[in-house]
């Protein structure tokens, strides 16, 4: 992309969702970070990124929108029609070229097996492309007989899902309930049952290894459980306070974003995932990866990234930062909150911590007068 295009597209604008359709062609939804003073409308705009299939040199072009409700959601339609989805919690929708849609008000919305699906806080709906209608699919009747009416408040309120099969689904509850299929029946379970009184669920993902992972938190901090059917387990914990979770399934791994770190599940084990960008939402398709930040996005093919939004083009084209990763000073805050966050890490703090009491007042005076100066040795200018 130019420096130009960024300017008219993008500046002032945020990405709050991302979508790959292929090598070619990509997808930002981008919303204004201050709306005009004279009616306060918010501005949303679908920009697509395509420059080996665009003309007059272009690399992006724009479709401006005001009537959607915070948040909307990006998804491509499956072959043939390959067409992106925008919608929004309040069912207002756009079909890339097609108009607006009857589309449910959504919660969470992925692309499998070629289909769209949405779900709702009370069900979870398919797009028919060929009569372009959604249509329920069939979920327990525990979950269709649940009626905030009838009790004073709901028992479930989904908030993710995803499957192995169009027979095999996983619907999540935000608080730690799961409803699966198993030999054609539903069942569910409970997360909290493991001990976790105030579990709040955010992500699921069914994975290539055959397990099914959960993000949680509560009041300890983040938690990732891995499991099938009423078998769970805690397998990664972290006492940061993490929010915005995106958990997607990427080759033989799973991969979740959050505010302080980009992880890789692998068999069950954890790992960080290092990215060209600092970002926070997953896209995939086919064999292809992708992830966006609030100002740049990046594709990955399996063997390398390649940044294709950001505000550190030059008018020529070409991509002038730094470094694609964090910086040194990022990158060291990152490792130490990793660090501090760890079982690891918060012995030796619970160590220190009882070190420094058991010192006396002279020997404390001496360690803060040592750290002072540590200090005022690193700040003084050299030379």
């Amino acid at each position: 992309m130019k420096k130009s295009e960024w300017d008219e597209y993008l500046k002032g604008f945020s990405i709050v969702d991302c979508a790959i359709k292929n090598k070619q062609i990509a997808y930002v939804l981008v919303v204004q970070d201050a709306p005009p003073a004279k009616n306060g409308d918010v501005e949303w705009r679908l920009i697509s990124w395509g420059p080996e299939v665009l003309t007059d040199g272009r690399s992006m072009i724009s479709m401006s929108f005001r009537n959607f409700r915070p948040v909307p959601a990006l998804a491509v339609e499956g072959s043939p029609y390959n067409r992106v989805m925008v919608c929004d919690t309040a069912g207002n929708s756009n079909l890339m070229h097609y108009g607006s849609d009857d589309t449910p008000a959504m919660e969470k919305m992925k692309t499998l097996w070629e289909k769209l699906y949405i779900l709702t806080f009370a069900h979870l709906y398919t797009r028919n492309s060929e009569i372009d209608t959604w249509e329920m699919v069939d979920l327990p009747q525990s979950l269709l007989d649940d009626s905030a009416e009838k009790t004073g408040s709901r028992k479930y309120v989904l908030n993710d899902f995803d499957a192995f099969s169009p027979q095999d689904f996983y619907l999540l509850d935000d608080r730690g309930i799961i409803l699966y299929q198993e030999s054609g029946h539903w069942h569910e379970t409970n997360l909290k049952d493991l001990g976790y009184r105030n579990l709040q669920t955010e992500a699921i993902c069914c994975a290539p290894d055959g397990w099914v992972y959960v993000f949680a938190k509560d009041e300890d901090g983040g938690k990732i459980f891995q499991g099938k059917g009423d078998r769970w387990k805690v397998i990664w914990t972290s006492s940061l306070e993490i929010y915005h979770i995106d958990m997607v399934a990427y080759q033989d791994h799973v991969l979740i974003s959050n505010n302080f770190m980009r992880l890789k599940i692998k068999d069950g084990e954890v790992s960080n995932f290092e990215t060209p960008i600092y970002g926070k939402f997953f896209s995939v398709r086919d064999d292809l990866l992708m992830i966006a930040s609030s100002d740049q996005a990046a594709i990955y093919d399996g063997h390398e990234w390649k940044i294709i939004i950001s505000p550190n083009f030059n008018e020529e084209g070409v991509f002038e930062g730094n470094n694609w990763n964090l910086n040194s000073a990022e990158q060291s805050l990152l490792d130490q909150h990793m660090y501090a966050a760890s079982e690891e890490g918060e012995a030796e703090l619970a160590g220190a911590k009882e070190e420094i009491e058991q010192l006396d007042d002279e020997a404390l005076a001496k360690l803060q007068t040592d750290i002072y100066s540590a200090i005022k040795d690193k700040l003084q200018p050299k030379g």
